[in-house]
């Protein structure tokens, strides 16, 4: 078992700026270097790297994103084409592959028994995504299966009602997904002034019964019933 085999995240680089990657051409992959602190380091290329990621407006997240199948430097290039394009200028990512110190190249991901690289990377959005709750985030992060999500009791209510049933918050639909509700103008304009005030994408989902990616989609004004607004 080699030294990064219990190794989850084995690398990360924090708030890079997007004028600094090599993009590439049609005969160019392009480059995405970094390097370590310290002298007489070389710099590695990063742009096949797996894991998580995550881009800024300036300083501002705004959207937390996977790169498993696909390396870093072409999940970053789908959003500068993308509903994000030119909504970032920086980014964050965290990498599941570690630096070979010979080479100076990505190694494979840990092969040892037990870690799936696509399994852990998915946990790490999810957990991301529900944690931050970017704006720009349209979808949930995907849990890989097997995973249940736990509703919290009223201890208090249960503890003066004695021996009766103790009342739960409210539960999603099978599958955790929100009932159906058709986003309304009046609506619309509800979920703008939760917003406003402050509210969390996850607390204006449970009070409107809409998913959460429906809530940021309006929030971002980019939902169609936001073209009726005035």
């Amino acid at each position: 078992m080699g030294k990064n085999d219990k190794v989850v995240i084995a690398n990360f680089g924090l708030h890079w700026r997007e004028e600094w990657i090599r993009w590439g051409k049609q005969n160019s992959r392009g480059k995405l270097l970094g390097i370590e602190k310290g002298l007489h380091k070389e710099p590695v290329d990063f742009r096949e790297q797996s894991g998580v990621y995550a881009l800024y407006a300036d300083f501002e997240l705004v959207y937390i994103g996977e790169t498993a199948a696909r390396g870093l430097l072409v999940r970053l290039r789908d959003h500068i084409n993308d509903h994000l394009s030119e909504r970032w200028n920086r980014f964050s990512w965290f990498g599941t592959r570690a630096v070979d110190d010979r080479t100076k190249r990505l190694a494979h991901p840990p092969s040892s028994s037990g870690f799936d690289n696509k399994a852990v990377i998915d946990t790490l959005e999810a957990v991301s995504i529900a944690i931050a709750e970017p704006r720009l985030n349209l979808q949930r992060g995907q849990w890989p299966a097997p995973h249940t999500q736990f509703f919290q009791v009223d201890a208090n209510a249960a503890a003066a009602s004695g021996e009766q049933e103790p009342q739960a918050a409210p539960k999603a639909a099978a599958g955790g997904r929100k009932r159906h509700v058709k986003v309304t103008v009046k609506l619309a304009k509800q979920i703008l002034k939760m917003h406003e005030r402050g509210e969390r994408a996850t607390a204006i989902a449970t009070k409107t019964e809409l998913s959460i990616g429906t809530v940021n989609h309006v929030r971002s004004r980019k939902h169609p019933i936001c073209k009726q607004l005035i």
